[in-house]
């Protein structure tokens, strides 16, 4: 793996804990009410998105179990349905999805 893909994956990193720090104690109701926490929250899915879409397809055929696709794919309807988020599927996506890719990139020696 190259330098950059690791100081991506760290960007990743990054952002997640930044995530997990803005919602702990969060339910959907509170997260959906707090705008200041589910934008930021917004910023930080945007930064998992670029980071993955700059990742080598050698490092993104290494490791298969990340969804690069499919991280690059949200950010990209976040950046543009900035009006239209759901904001219930975002936070679907910090409790579903988000532990599962954590644990997965911390499998990654970087």
């Amino acid at each position: 793996m190259n330098e950059k893909d690791k100081i991506r994956i760290r960007h990743i990193l990054d952002a997640i804990a930044e995530i997990e720090d803005y919602t702990q104690g969060f339910t959907e109701e509170k997260f959906i009410q707090h705008r200041l926490v589910h934008n930021a929250t917004v910023r930080q899915f945007e930064i998992i998105g670029e980071a993955a879409n700059a990742i080598s397809s050698e490092c993104m055929n290494a490791y298969p179990e990340i969804p690069w696709r499919i991280l690059v794919d949200f950010r990209n309807v976040l950046i543009h349905q900035y009006f239209g988020v759901n904001f219930k599927q975002v936070f679907k996506v910090i409790q579903e999805e988000l532990p599962e890719l954590k644990i997965n990139l911390l499998q990654i020696k970087i």
